[in-house]
């Protein structure tokens, strides 16, 4: 009785065949996720911010940051509104409609 792969891909070669266009699918995947900016960003922990006051933050990625997102804050009530912006080769602008500390991962 053959097997239940020879059934599914005809010959035993094919199943060889199809593991190695799996993992070089995987290791394309992984080069393209490795290769993108959100990727290799850096985590920023507590940024005080004061309401309606801009702060400039430094953020060590050695190049223009391509943006930042908000990953953990402390605000009580509703959800403050952020503003990110003036990115640099050093530093980016956050700015907070309340005071709040927060945690941002920058790219």
């Amino acid at each position: 009785m053959p097997s239940p792969f020879l059934k599914l891909f005809g010959q035993a070669g094919n199943l060889a065949k199809g593991q190695i266009s799996s993992e070089r699918s995987v290791r394309g995947a992984s080069a393209t996720a490795e290769g993108s900016a959100i990727v290799s960003g850096q985590l920023i922990s507590g940024v005080s911010l004061a309401s309606g006051t801009s702060k400039s933050v430094s953020h060590r990625l050695g190049r223009t940051a391509q943006g930042a997102i908000v990953v953990l804050a402390d605000a009580s009530g509703t959800f403050p509104r952020y503003e990110i912006t003036s990115p640099t080769s050093s530093s980016i602008t956050v700015e907070s409609d309340q005071a709040v500390t927060v945690s941002l991962w920058v790219f």
